[in-house]
């Protein structure tokens, strides 16, 4: 069997251009406004869902990809705590799975998303609204590694979500699963 062996990065382009290439999804909100946006909205956010070690708004995050630093990978398939206001910039392919997480878990999420109405899930943000959202447009983005980040060409809406909660059949409480439908029908009367 053949022993592995490095290969300097300058003599191995080809396989070493994904662990250079700049993640397109690598960036946050320029910590001033962040902090502004939270003072508004009168919130203090517990974890960021969508980070890395670089980006993360708050000390608590998941990452999308395996990390020591971070409470765990894929915030979509973590279960968020509902008492404490969460941090999400998604992005943008996850924003319909994340907004049906949202309304799912029945969380408080503080939300950057861009002002796209003609997109399907933007009715669902819309109904979550727990306040009136922000809608900001110009320089507000920072890159963590260093890149410049021009202004993007459109609005974004920082907004709080409420989330419904999972509906009444998903619900599991200790008393439901005593309950047993009744034998003998009922009828009511008015």
């Amino acid at each position: 069997p053949e022993k592995a062996k490095h290969i300097a990065g300058v003599d191995n382009k080809r396989a070493d251009c994904l662990s250079r290439t700049p993640d397109p999804e690598d960036y946050c909100l320029q910590v001033g406004l962040y902090r502004r946006v939270c003072a508004h909205f009168g919130v203090r956010p517990s974890v960021d869902l969508f980070a890395n070690r670089f980006n993360r708004q708050v000390e608590r995050f998941y990452a999308m990809r395996p990390d020591p630093l971070a409470e765990g990978v894929n915030a979509l398939a973590q279960t968020w705590p509902t008492t404490k206001v969460l941090y999400a910039n998604p992005p943008w392919s996850l924003i319909t799975e994340f907004l049906h997480k949202v309304s799912d878990e029945g969380g408080t999420v503080l939300t950057v998303l861009p002002v796209w109405q003609a997109q399907p899930w933007w009715a669902e943000f819309r109904r979550m609204w727990a306040a009136p959202p922000l809608y900001l447009r110009g320089e507000m983005f920072a890159c963590p590694q260093g890149r410049p980040l021009p202004p993007p060409r459109w609005k974004v809406a920082i907004a709080l979500l409420k989330g419904r909660g999972p509906p009444i059949s998903r619900r599991h409480s200790p008393a439901s699963e005593n309950w047993r439908p009744s034998t003998t029908s009922r009828t009511q009367t008015s």
